[in-house]
């Protein structure tokens, strides 16, 4: 008992100070200058910090403009962009899969079985919910990928979805910057 109330309080320490973090981070000019002057590592920085962004959405590939006039590649900025976000989506799905025993609390056994039996009626909806998600809503993914690890779904169907969506998604983003900052 005392184990698995250790648990839950370090999950909710280290969410508390991952929302500050990235809440400072995104507030402090000097984070964002630093991370846009540190090259492909504060690409790769922020759109770690970014992936976390629950307070101010900031879709990373629109600074791509400003990235490439600092030099960098349009292509390997992209490229590192989708790996990164498609991580931490990983990173997400994994803890979703690994936390499914603290679902199995009798709170939330009435939402599970819901869950469970929407999943049992049809088992590609979430995975076609979570593409249609991942391609057009601009809001964190991790609000499917969670779910989705929850419910033990597989995590290479899972990941090359993620994969796919941040690509195409991204990537349009990413292009469509670029031409707007050419047209100006």
């Amino acid at each position: 008992m005392r184990k698995n109330i250790f648990r839950v309080l370090f999950g909710l320490v280290v969410l508390i100070a991952i929302f500050l973090l990235q809440r400072e981070f995104a507030d402090s000019r000097l984070v964002q200058d630093t991370a846009m002057n540190a090259g492909y590592l504060g690409v790769v920085a922020f759109t770690f910090f970014n992936s976390f962004n629950y307070f101010v959405p900031i879709v990373t590939p629109t600074l791509l403009p400003t990235w490439t006039a600092a030099g960098l590649s349009p292509i390997l900025t992209t490229g590192l962009i989708i790996i990164v976000i498609t991580l931490t989506d990983i990173a997400f799905y994994l803890l979703g899969r690994y936390s499914r025993r603290f679902t199995e609390h009798v709170k939330t056994q009435k939402y599970m079985v819901r869950i469970r039996t929407l999943r049992d009626k049809s088992r590609f909806l979430p995975l076609v919910v979570f593409a249609v998600w991942i391609l057009v809503v601009p809001l964190p993914n991790e609000l499917v990928v969670v779910p989705l690890g929850i419910l033990g779904y597989k995590l290479l169907p899972v990941a090359c979805i993620a994969l796919v969506g941040n690509a195409i998604f991204n990537g349009v983003i990413a292009y469509n910057a670029l031409l707007i900052i050419e047209k100006i």
